[in-house]
């Protein structure tokens, strides 16, 4: 994608017309478009204050445009779980704005692409690079465990290169928090995800654990990163299922000779078809082959500190109650002519300004807010790492 940045074209324009101003009020601006969904588009964008101008991506969500159980259910969890998350390998994300039926997220942009994206030009990737970026993606979903919430949609196209080629996992259309309203886990009966990452025990159509599909989306994801190619290449459910069961999948010719026997031992204890005896994702970090290079083997202090947070605050009774409560409209307020709605996004008895609530101003971003003012504008400090990937770059194959 080209770096320069171009205002979008006229026809682009009508459904940001009226936003962009009370945008820029606020110190934010859109740009062209850069990618769609189904009831989505994402926009490059730019925070410019006195101080700093940032390169962000908005994704804009039309809550009037998807059916009413995206309305009711899947759009209300995603936006709850965004502001809950801070991690090194999640994409951060900055402020969440609603302007009328519309929602506006504003993240980390990830200049260099996707892992897909990247393999598309420079093929599969050295084990030391899958190592290091799948690791990340693996210290991401067990932060989000160990939350108590699972993604649901993990896949190569979600695994975003930032500027220093660190991997960040990214949209969480489709994740869910895995207990009840007593804390109690909770099974999943929702077939979702991308069809060649679904395990088998969503395809069976019952209920299911979702962190254990996790695991195995995420066993595609380091199959696909080594490989090129798919496990499984079958369109048909049937053959599909069939084939997961009977672990009927082989690394490419030219590339198994080239795969340590750590690596292939892990990929198949993480495409095991039965779920009691598929790793979790503390065995998955803690394997052979991740803890093979000494460089990466401890956690860093940012890793450890998100870490520690997520299993402190998965025991907090009010964290419990707060996610697993509805989040409710409570009266409209006006910012520069638009109506914008207020909203209990959750409640801040664990926080020490980690997340911060404001009324819309042009503060810079990640300095500290009033906590005492809860709006639909949240405003998170910046937790980009400091991991630096370059190392290992020129590594594909």
């Amino acid at each position: 994608m080209s770096s320069k940045v171009e205002e979008v074209s006229e026809s682009k324009t009508i459904q940001i017309n009226n936003i962009n101003p009370i945008l820029e009020s606020l110190g934010y601006k859109l740009f062209q478009e850069i990618g769609e969904g189904s009831f989505s588009k994402v926009f490059l964008a730019k925070y410019i204050s006195k101080r700093r101008q940032l390169d962000l991506a908005c994704k804009m969500v039309d809550a009037n445009a998807g059916p009413n159980n995206f309305t009711t259910k899947f759009l209300p969890r995603e936006l709850k779980i965004l502001v809950q998350l801070k991690h090194p390998h999640i994409i951060h994300t900055y402020s969440i704005f609603k302007v009328k039926s519309k929602w506006l997220i504003f993240m980390q942009y990830a200049k260099n692409g996707d892992v897909f994206e990247y393999m598309l030009k420079n093929g599969a990737l050295d084990e030391d690079l899958a190592r290091y970026w799948f690791r990340q993606l693996s210290l991401a979903l067990q932060y989000l465990h160990k939350l108590g919430i699972t993604h649901r949609d993990l896949k190569c196209e979600n695994a975003l290169i930032s500027e220093k080629y660190n991997v960040k996992l990214s949209d969480f259309s489709f994740a869910r928090y895995t207990f009840d309203n007593k804390g109690a886990p909770a099974l999943s009966n929702t077939f979702c995800g991308s069809f060649p990452y679904i395990s088998p025990e969503i395809i069976r159509g019952r209920l299911y654990d979702p962190k254990c599909a996790d695991v195995w989306a995420l066993g595609v994801l380091l199959f696909i990163m080594l490989n090129k190619s798919l496990p499984y290449s079958e369109s048909n459910m049937k053959k599909l299922y069939e084939k997961q069961m009977k672990q009927d999948w082989h690394f490419r010719s030219k590339r198994a000779p080239l795969l340590s026997e750590e690596v292939k031992y892990l990929v198949r204890r993480m495409l095991t078809p039965k779920c009691s005896i598929r790793l979790d994702i503390d065995s998955v970090v803690s394997s052979d082959w991740v803890m093979k290079d000494s460089n990466i083997k401890m956690l860093a202090p940012d890793e450890q500190k998100a870490l520690d947070e997520a299993i402190i605050l998965r025991s907090d009774e009010s964290y419990i109650q707060s996610s697993t409560c509805p989040m409710t409209a409570r009266k409209k307020v006006k910012v520069d002519g638009a109506q914008m709605s207020k909203v209990q996004i959750f409640p801040r008895t664990w926080t020490e300004c980690s997340y911060s609530f404001c009324l819309p101003s042009r503060r810079p971003l990640g300095l500290p807010l009033d906590p005492t003012r809860t709006t639909v504008i949240v405003e998170l400090p910046d937790t980009d790492s400091s991991h630096e990937a370059r190392q290992f770059l020129g590594m594909a194959i």
